[in-house]
């Protein structure tokens, strides 16, 4: 997965197109089957063939990554009239691929709507490592000891108060160490579908509250949407 100190193409609805040295997520309900542990094998590949392992299925810790850097809004769809067109039926619990990324960028745009004051009037700190491009400006991520593990943290201008992402690229949900600016070392829940936290410091101690604490649902299908 990709480090700080790699930079990498990105793409989303995939499909089977996936560059080896790019970052490739795709929503399909097929991709999320074929990925459960033991039964995934069992799935059968569609009329193309199977996903190949180096796309990642959905894009939701990534967009919270996305937002906390300093998006105020995106877009999502599909760019030309789909098989059917828009107005074709479809089963409840396959819906595709394009709403189903209507629906994550709604999701994490609608969070973050909750937590705007910290985009419009915060600042994306810096992390301890230089860009990889722009090799005299810095990068804005923190590291820990898991390379697949993305941290990002903004803070208020005005006042002690952070905004934080974490990110399981790669793997499933676990806590992980990151040092930040003020708040010093701390422990971390990161999630496929990216965790986001607001801290501040109360008595001299930070304090932190998890603010994405129920994991994002689909509403067209019952399944986590998740990276």
């Amino acid at each position: 997965m990709l480090l700080t100190s790699e930079a990498r193409f990105t793409q989303f609805g995939c499909g089977l197109c996936a560059p080896p040295r790019w970052l490739n997520f795709d929503a399909s309900p097929a991709i999320r089957l074929q990925r459960l542990p033991i039964i995934g094998n069992l799935v059968p590949s569609g009329q193309f063939g199977r996903f190949p392992e180096n796309v990642k299925y959905g894009y939701l810790g990534f967009l919270k990554c996305y937002y906390t850097a300093g998006m105020l809004g995106g877009i999502a769809g599909y760019f030309r009239n789909p098989e059917g067109g828009f107005d074709a039926t479809f089963p409840a619990d396959r819906p595709p691929n394009w709403l189903q990324q209507m629906i994550a960028l709604s999701r994490v745009h609608g969070l973050f709507s909750h937590l705007e004051v910290y985009l419009r009037q915060g600042d994306l700190l810096l992390g301890p490592a230089n860009h990889i491009w722009s090799k005299d400006t810095p990068a804005y991520e923190f590291p820990s000891a898991d390379s697949d593990i993305r941290v990002l943290a903004r803070k208020h201008r005005q006042k002690s108060a952070w905004l934080i992402a974490v990110w399981a690229a790669a793997g499933n949900s676990r806590k992980v160490t990151v040092t930040l600016p003020q708040l010093g070392s701390v422990a971390l829940l990161a999630r496929p579908s990216g965790s986001v936290y607001t801290a501040e410091i109360v008595n001299n101690q930070p304090k932190f509250n998890w603010v994405d604490r129920q994991e994002m649902r689909s509403e067209t299908a019952d399944s986590y949407i998740s990276v």
